[in-house]
């Protein structure tokens, strides 16, 4: 959907519900003094500016549903598209679309497209290196290649060999706003107690892959309560179910845990 009266995108990483509502009031024309301080009276204002409007609203980087029902809008004829590595279980109405990981062709011209075409055909494997050091994670890939282009000393075999090292990898990830282990410590810091132990036990674990049986045996518990837990872990984004009791934990996911204090 394309709103026929335009976009509005809300960047919901450093923002609560009453500070969204207050940047979306004012990017629809709502001067600042007339912007309420409560967080239903910013919410009314912001359904009656949008009533008859054909808006698609983007709100991006959202924490949890509880942050995305205040901007919803009431008129039919708007749209919301919003992004999460949270699982949106709990917003009713909602379809829930999931994006895999790039291919390693993708990534890879995603890779291209910000570099150069020239800088990597010269150096092919070594790019291909890169992206697959990225986990074909697309934040990943861009903060990599970004960081790539603005230092054009740099070879791509340098950053390949700086990627090499998997204790500084994530460090190497950053590139401005682009951060992945920033994206994985909103992730985490929102599990409970039980949900972070499992998550670090489970990363420290010999391979990506487990199942819940194995699972169970790392987590101390029975079938249920750790697949429980898997399940827990898929819809914080943090980990990626791989088929029927079998899932996957993320390479940089792994490399993030693993930095954390020992379970």
């Amino acid at each position: 959907m394309r709103g026929t009266d335009g976009q509005l995108h809300v960047d919901l990483r450093q923002e609560d519900a009453a500070g969204a509502l207050g940047a979306a009031l004012r990017a629809l024309g709502v001067a600042g003094r007339d912007v309420p301080d409560g967080l239903a009276e910013r919410s009314a204002l912001y359904r009656s500016v949008l009533d008859g409007r054909r808006v698609l609203v983007v709100a991006d980087h959202a924490r949890d549903a509880a942050q995305v029902r205040w901007l919803l809008p009431a008129s039919a004829g708007c749209g919301v598209l919003v992004t999460s590595r949270r699982r949106m279980l709990d917003l009713a109405g909602a379809r829930l679309v999931e994006l895999d990981a790039m291919s390693p062709r993708e990534a890879l011209a995603l890779f291209t497209r910000i570099v150069g075409e020239r800088r990597v055909a010269a150096e092919r494997e070594a790019a291909r290196y890169v992206v697959a050091a990225c986990g074909f994670l697309p934040l990943a890939v861009r903060a990599a290649a970004c960081r790539l282009a603005a230092r054009p000393a740099w070879t791509v075999a340098m950053l390949a060999g700086r990627l090499a090292d998997e204790s500084g990898r994530l460090a190497e990830l950053e590139a401005g706003d682009l951060a992945v282990r920033a994206v994985f410590e909103r992730c985490y810091t929102a599990l409970e107690g039980e949900q972070a132990r499992a998550f670090r036990v489970l990363s420290a674990s010999a391979g990506p892959f487990v199942s819940v049986p194995a699972a169970a045996g790392l987590l101390g518990c029975g079938p249920q309560r750790a697949e429980d837990a898997l399940e827990d872990l898929v819809d914080a984004g943090l980990l990626i179910p791989m088929g029927p009791a079998h899932y996957q934990v993320h390479v940089l996911a792994r490399l993030f845990a693993l930095s954390l204090p020992a379970p």
